[in-house]
């Protein structure tokens, strides 16, 4: 038989979302990152020479150094941004999954511990989850039915088995009958005795 795998401690669906957006943001932003550090200075230089400015003058360096100060502000404010808007995220689709998933696990346990009228009301969470949802609501009640159906049979075999019994044993032993039905017999002696 298959061992089944629990989840570790604390990787609730929650943290593994949460681990799985923060590692797109980390390869997002460091995309974002070396792409603006390798072309963004060389083409702002470019258009500073266009424009009229001196190769080796002084106000092209200060220019180019508060451009670049001003990306990495930006840059930095970006990401404060990206990881708050990530963590909303998260934490809204981690509610909204969790929530059925949790009700699914405790009527698993419920079923488990033999309550087969547990069902499960339409999440509304995804079409996956709404269809995790319809088939366990029928597993149950087929289960329910199965059991109800069990249930009955074994109390009319009780009942079929306890009823040739009772008459068999009547009619093995009389004088259960002869209790049974109120009358008794005669006793019979097998000394006679004689006349005075």
């Amino acid at each position: 038989m298959k061992e089944q795998r629990r989840p570790a401690a604390g990787r609730t669906i929650g943290t593994r979302l949460l681990t799985a957006q923060a590692l797109v943001l980390v390869a997002s932003i460091s995309t974002a990152a070396a792409v603006a550090a390798i072309v963004g200075p060389s083409l702002f230089h470019q258009h500073l020479l266009e424009t009229g400015h001196a190769e080796n003058s002084p106000e092209l360096a200060h220019i180019e150094m508060a451009y670049r100060e001003a990306n990495l502000v930006a840059l930095g404010f970006a990401v404060i941004v990206a990881i708050a808007c990530s963590l909303l995220v998260s934490w809204y689709l981690a509610r909204r999954i969790q929530g059925p998933l949790s009700e699914l696990a405790e009527a698993v346990a419920d079923m488990a511990g033999g309550r087969y009228d547990v069902r499960l009301p339409a999440t509304g969470a995804g079409p996956e989850l709404d269809a995790v949802t319809t088939a366990f609501n029928t597993m149950a009640e087929q289960l329910e039915h199965t059991e109800d159906t069990r249930r009955r049979l074994l109390s009319d075999l009780g009942h079929e088995m306890r009823t040739p019994s009772a008459r068999c044993g009547r009619i093995w032993n009389p004088s259960t009958t002869a209790s049974a039905s109120g009358t008794r017999k005669p006793a019979t002696s097998s000394t006679t005795r004689s006349p005075d």
